[in-house]
């Protein structure tokens, strides 16, 4: 249950957040996010292409993805973010220019 609402929980600052504890919540749900995609979506899709070996230990889902982005920010670290935001800007202009 905390894994799926840690988007909420994060973006809070009704909650006291150990890094620590995140870092391995993360890191656990990054792993079940990967058996679920690989075992269980990709097997029963019959449309999915071949995806070579390193691309299916990559499989994330978006709830891990975020967490990945976010956690730099609660550390104080927001670099990251930055810079997807400025390529978004560039990507934005670009498209309406």
């Amino acid at each position: 249950m905390i894994a799926h609402e840690m988007p909420k929980l994060i973006g809070t600052v009704e909650h006291s957040i150990r890094l620590d504890l995140l870092y391995g919540i993360s890191e656990l749900l990054a792993k079940i996010d990967n058996w679920w995609i690989v075992n269980v979506e990709i097997a029963i899709d019959a449309d999915v292409p071949d995806y070579t070996d390193e691309q299916l230990k990559e499989a994330n889902s978006m709830n891990a993805i975020f967490i990945e982005m976010i956690l730099p920010i609660a550390e104080g670290d927001d670099s990251k973010m930055r810079s997807l935001y400025q390529m978004w800007i560039e990507h934005q202009n670009k498209n309406e220019g």
